[in-house]
């Protein structure tokens, strides 16, 4: 499927969490998400976004950041 999407181009991206119900989310996720963005990261949101809308993100990303716990 990735071969057939083209990227959208973001060098740096940050997957937010903050768009998930509230008992998902990551403690400080907003202060996190603001450090990522004043650094040039394109914020997006996966749980928003189509799967072919997702690899189209992240496909051309050289950093790709986000939290996991």
């Amino acid at each position: 499927m990735a071969h057939n999407i083209d990227g959208a181009g973001y060098d740096k991206v940050y997957m937010s969490r903050t768009k998930l119900p509230t008992g998902m989310r990551t403690i400080g996720e907003e202060k996190i998400q603001r450090v990522f963005e004043k650094n040039g990261y394109k914020i997006i949101y996966p749980e928003t976004m189509t799967i072919a809308e997702q690899i189209a993100a992240v496909a051309d990303a050289r950093f790709l950041a986000g939290c996991a716990g």
